[in-house]
């Protein structure tokens, strides 16, 4: 599949190839990202700091 030009994203990258950048921020995509964090990181939780301004 080609991607047409105006659908690259170069900002992002010096050669940005055949890619084109997709963001999916929906709960679905941010639990699998954070899972993934997790295994990587070889622990099952993380904490969580409130600091005040």
């Amino acid at each position: 599949m080609t991607i047409p030009p105006e659908e690259l994203k170069p900002a992002l990258w010096d050669q940005p190839g055949s890619f084109r950048a997709e963001f999916d921020f929906s709960r679905d995509a941010v639990m699998r990202s954070l899972e993934g964090t997790l295994k990587r990181l070889g622990t099952d939780y993380v904490e969580r700091r409130v600091g005040r301004r």
